[in-house]
C-alpha cells in the first residue's frame, strides 16, 4: 500500500496537480529530509577532502620548488680569508729635516759636487731608516669545498704564525 501512496503520490508531482498536503505526505513517505540532509552531510565531507588534499598538494610543491631552488648549485665567488696588510711606519727619533726637504727646488744651479754629496745624503738617510719586513704568513684560504678540520687547522696554523 505505502509503495501505490508514493507512485500515486509522484504521478501527481509530476503533473503538477499535487496540493501541499500531498506533497507534505510524499516527503514523509519518502523520508526525503533524512536523505537530504546525509547528501548535505557529505557533500561537506567531499569540500572538505578536497581543500584539504589541494592544500598539501600545493604546500608540497612550495616545499619542492623552495628545496630544488636551494640545491641548485650557484657560481659563487671562491672565498678567502686573509689578513689585512699592516704596514708599520718607524718612528723617527731625529726631528731635524730630512735629507729629502733639505734638497733645494732649483739643483740646476748647484754643481755637481754638491748635486752628489745631496744624493749620497739621500741614499744614505734612506739607507739609516729601519725597514720591517715581515716573514711569509700562511694565508687561510677556504671554499664551500673545505670540511671544518682543515678550516680549523688552517686556523691554528695561522694564528700561532
Amino acid at each position: 500500500m505505502k509503495n501505490d501512496t508514493i507512485q500515486a503520490l509522484l504521478v501527481k508531482r509530476e503533473a503538477g496537480t499535487i496540493t501541499d498536503d500531498e506533497l507534505t505526505s510524499l516527503n514523509a513517505l519518502t523520508r526525503r529530509d533524512e536523505v537530504v540532509a546525509g547528501a548535505e552531510k557529505r557533500a561537506v565531507g567531499i569540500r572538505r577532502t578536497r581543500r584539504r588534499v589541494m592544500t598539501t598538494a600545493v604546500a608540497l610543491v612550495g616545499v619542492a620548488v623552495a628545496g630544488v631552488a636551494l640545491l641548485v648549485p650557484r657560481q659563487e665567488p671562491q672565498l678567502m680569508a686573509k689578513q689585512p696588510a699592516v704596514v708599520e711606519q718607524p718612528v723617527r727619533e731625529d726631528v731635524g729635516p730630512s735629507p729629502v726637504e733639505a734638497v733645494p727646488l732649483q739643483t740646476a744651479s748647484l754643481d755637481m759636487e754638491k748635486t752628489a754629496t745631496i744624493r749620497a745624503s739621500v741614499k744614505k738617510a734612506h739607507k739609516e731608516e729601519p725597514v720591517l719586513r715581515r716573514k711569509a704568513e700562511p694565508v687561510v684560504t677556504c671554499n664551500n669545498q673545505c670540511d671544518a678540520d682543515s678550516v680549523i687547522n688552517d686556523i691554528w696554523k695561522f694564528l700561532t704564525a
